[in-house]
């Protein structure tokens, strides 16, 4: 299973034109909240994801990619990272609620090393910028896999994605409650492995 979130971006800040792969679509107010994101003031160890996932399926370490991709002209050219991002315990999730029967919790961060992968593109886009360098990107956040630790029923797969990038405040809806049916396809639901 792997969709991706995307949203298109000026090379310095997102812009305000954003797709989704499959039918799903972004959750109100995410555009207005992603339009005044720049990456390039985005603290990597502080920016988090938050996936709420119906019972039984869950997410493990490395499920949720982000990618940035940026084409420029020389000297900066052409860059794509990909980031992983690792499932955490640590701290709470304000601004969300979770039924706790039917929905699972997944609170994600970017693993130690992409982080600090993060701040190298951060930093070389920056320095781009200082030169006068202008181009554009793309932002995305997928899920390419996942696993299920119980019995999958016949009905909706309803899940939803949401996104933090400071500690002082709420995460924000990114994607709203979708169908993971509908949006994989059961060929991809029927592959999704038991958990290990």
């Amino acid at each position: 299973m792997h969709h991706d979130l995307s949203a298109r971006l000026s090379i310095f800040a997102v812009a305000g034109h954003l797709a989704l792969a499959g039918c799903a679509s972004l959750a109100p107010g995410a555009v207005s909240r992603l339009s005044g994101l720049d990456p390039l003031l985005a603290d990597p160890s502080v920016l988090s994801l938050a996936a709420v996932m119906p019972v039984p399926t869950k997410l493990r370490d490395g499920d949720v990619i982000m990618t940035i991709s940026v084409s420029a002209p020389a000297p900066l050219g052409a860059i794509e990272e990909t980031f992983l991002f690792d499932v955490t315990e640590a701290g709470d999730t304000p601004g969300i609620i979770v039924n706790a029967g039917t929905e699972r919790l997944h609170k994600l961060v970017l693993t130690g090393e992409d982080a600090g992968r993060m701040r190298a593109v951060q930093a070389k886009i920056k320095a781009a910028k200082a030169a006068g360098i202008h181009g554009q990107g793309k932002f995305s956040v997928g899920i390419k896999g996942g696993c299920l630790d119980g019995r999958l029923g016949d009905g909706p797969l309803i899940a939803a994605v949401f996104m933090r990038t400071q500690t002082a405040e709420d995460y924000f809806p990114l994607l709203k409650s979708v169908d993971l049916r509908k949006m994989a396809g059961e060929e991809a639901i029927a592959r999704l492995p038991a958990c290990g």
